[in-house]
């Protein structure tokens, strides 16, 4: 009677069986945490490249100004002589470009300025002062946005007393430059 019997199966059949049911709840736990901080470093990453090009985007419009400011300075040495170069002190450097740029908010007031949207340039009639509001916070909690501050400058080398000798007089110059927003025309 011994050949009636019916064979056995190994051991190792069971657990294989058992595992090809699907993920244990542990592990799609451990999936989920990891694709967590997979997608919160690239957030991260996406939002610290947007910010930097708006600071290359914001950048190459202040080159380009500055350009343009030493077009019209020429022009301007051209026509008039040296000493006309003190009127364009203070000017607005968006009027010397091609077409203002569509993030332009115009000639505002100081008080106007702190009710405008972020991501905007203006010029300060009061301070004579060309702004961009860029479009992220300084900090987390903060309610302020970064600024940067630029004024169009007439420079003059010192006094004759002052100057070295055999250096030849000059007029002046003038200059798009970054400024500091508690710095006095």
């Amino acid at each position: 009677m011994m050949g009636n019997r019916a064979p056995r199966l190994p051991a190792v059949a069971f657990p294989q069986r058992r595992g090809a049911g699907g993920f244990t709840l542990f592990e799609f736990a451990v999936v989920a945490i990891v694709f967590s901080v997979l997608v919160g470093v690239l957030l991260q990453r996406l939002a610290f490249y947007q910010e930097e090009a708006e600071r290359a985007g914001a950048q190459l419009l202040v080159t380009n100004m500055q350009s343009a400011l030493r077009s019209r300075a020429y022009e301007t040495a051209m026509r008039g002589g040296p000493a006309d170069l003190a009127v364009l002190a203070g000017a607005n450097p968006i009027g010397w470009l091609n077409r203002e740029p569509e993030n332009y908010a115009g000639e505002i007031d100081n008080s106007t300025a702190k009710s405008l949207a972020p991501g905007y340039w203006y010029f300060d009639r009061e301070q004579r002062t060309l702004v961009y509001v860029f479009s992220s916070k300084k900090s987390f909690l903060g309610d302020s946005y970064e600024r940067w501050y630029f004024r169009v400058k007439f420079t003059r080398l010192p006094t004759i007393n002052a100057k070295p000798e055999g250096t030849q007089s000059q007029e002046g110059s003038v200059a798009l430059i970054k400024v500091d927003a508690s710095q006095p025309n």
